[in-house]
């Protein structure tokens, strides 16, 4: 419980009520990338797995409030096939959504091209554009997360030249399949790889008013020698732990800064005065609604903003109020773009 006083009342925040997480969600991301991405199982030697990034940011843009549906054209999170994985991984009782476009040790030129290789989903990998556009595969992202480059030969300027071709053929079709995708590259965690120097760049040549192109620095400050104290990897190149959670913190920002959302949210049904005394008054609300998912509610009291409490919580409990007074109390849901949703009032009257 979270007690916080003001100058005329205390406001005192009830955890009664929580939101279910929904399967309707509608921020779709696709998480493009190789064995950095993807993951897989094995204990490591630290007693570790290497999930990869896409667990933990699935993990906390739900407990945050993110609607998230994770895409891609297949669902073999660390290289098991659809009914054998072995790790549980759940976050508000809702399983791991493990659809991606991540494979291990694929270059940015197979990426894109395909490959004939059964290795990733027990048949040749299609090009990308029929991967996409596939009628039973096929998929609509809303944000394109890319860490590529790290298998691709760097020694000459044409091959670096030819993996940010490459990135830049992924970003053409993913604006084939949405005119208006936000994609995220990122600088390579492997920050000795030369396409690195280029991303800044690539994503100046690339970004639109329509779809944003940006990059995001995974390079600076990851660890990489497994040697050093404070290590993000665990061969120089695949993330433990600790280097997971630093590009997942990485693309959640990301994400936050670049979601593109004109919708606001809207609440339904009525505010109720749930519980009433001399000196306290419950309200509760249903849960909104928004395409991308609720970032808080914001409670306000005769027009002055009182507190803002989780995406979680559907009530509020205000004590220490004046006995003979009316209090005017209005609740609206905030997205994560700063859209506010329509009011919902109830007005209360505290018996002397």
């Amino acid at each position: 419980m979270l007690l916080r006083k003001t100058s005329s009342f205390i406001l005192l925040v009830s955890l009664q009520f929580f939101a279910p997480y929904t399967a309707s969600a509608q921020l779709r991301i696709v998480c493009i990338g190789n064995s950095i991405t993807q993951g897989k199982t094995g204990l490591k030697k630290d007693s570790s797995y290497e999930y990869s990034y896409r667990p933990w940011l699935w993990e906390k843009l739900i407990s945050t409030g993110f609607k998230v549906d994770m895409v891609g054209f297949h669902p073999y999170f660390f290289d098991e096939r659809e009914g054998q994985l072995s790790m549980n991984f759940k976050a508000n009782g809702v399983s791991f959504d493990r659809d991606c476009e991540a494979y291990y040790g694929i270059t940015s030129a197979a990426f894109v091209n395909g490959s004939e290789s059964k290795g990733w989903t027990g048949a040749p990998l299609p090009k990308f554009a029929d991967r996409i556009n596939s009628e039973k595969k096929g998929y609509t992202p809303d944000i394109a997360l890319i860490h590529m480059g790290t298998n691709d030969k760097d020694s000459t300027t044409e091959q670096v030249a030819a993996t940010r071709k490459n990135i830049g053929e992924i970003i053409r079709v993913l604006r084939n399949k949405n005119p208006a995708v936000v994609v995220i590259v990122a600088k390579l965690i492997t920050g000795w790889k030369k396409i690195n120097g280029q991303i800044d760049a690539l994503c100046r040549d690339w970004n639109t008013k329509q779809s944003p192109v940006v990059a995001v620095d995974m390079a600076t400050g990851f660890i990489n020698d497994p040697k050093v104290e404070g290590t993000m990897t665990y061969d120089h190149v695949h993330p433990n732990k600790a280097g997971q959670l630093f590009m997942m913190e990485r693309w959640y920002n990301a994400i936050v800064q670049n979601l593109k959302d004109a919708v606001p949210p809207s609440m339904q049904g009525k505010l109720v005065v749930a519980h009433q005394s001399r000196n306290r008054v419950t309200v509760s609300w249903r849960a909104a609604n928004d395409n991308y998912g609720i970032k808080a509610y914001e409670v306000l009291v005769n027009g002055k903003l009182a507190d803002t409490t989780s995406p979680n919580i559907q009530n509020y409990t205000f004590q220490g109020l004046q006995p003979g007074r009316q209090y005017k109390i209005l609740v609206r849901a905030k997205d994560w773009r700063g859209n506010r949703s329509n009011g919902i009032v109830a007005t209360a009257t505290i018996k002397k």
